[in-house]
């Protein structure tokens, strides 16, 4: 991977690369792998889309939150140990864990909705209980349609 000359720097110092470590010995830098997972680290939260799905994202008053894709309160408080969640997935600090550890109100957290969309849109399945009704069945499959729709983006 290049580096480019204006780019931040890799060794965390938050100079310009040209004004920092550019001309010194690259295994430097990559002997302690440390500083390569704190880069992995930044970059992947600098690189999270914050943007409201909503087709009427024109109207939003709130700023963009860390929406569960799963609710929160009905079913991963009945998945988590003492507040815990295993999830297959890798997590910004190891990006090689096979399960990876979640504290239940971070767990299937995405940038995808304005606080007052995901308040009013997904309001009658966080508040009531699940039936089989259309309208249950479609914010549903709403929600899982945005975070799928989140993650390309974030892959572009």
């Amino acid at each position: 991977m290049r580096i480019g000359r204006n780019d931040p720097c890799p060794c965390g110092s938050g100079k310009k690369y040209k004004k920092c470590c550019l001309g010194k010995a690259d295994d430097v830098y990559y002997s302690n792998p440390l500083n390569l997972l704190e880069t992995y680290k930044k970059v992947r939260k600098e690189s999270r889309i914050k943007r409201c799905l909503h087709p009427k994202s024109d109207e939003c008053s709130e700023k963009i939150i860390g929406a569960h894709s799963i609710q929160n309160n009905k079913i991963i408080k009945r998945l988590s140990s003492n507040g815990i969640v295993y999830m297959p997935c890798p997590k910004s600090d190891n990006p090689f864990a096979p399960m990876t550890v979640y504290g239940r109100k971070e767990a299937t957290v995405f940038t995808g909705f304005c606080g007052y969309h995901d308040k009013t849109v997904f309001q009658p399945i966080e508040d009531g209980m699940f039936d089989k009704s259309i309208q249950h069945i479609f914010l549903y499959t709403y929600r899982c349609f945005a975070i799928e729709y989140h993650k390309k983006i974030i892959l572009k």
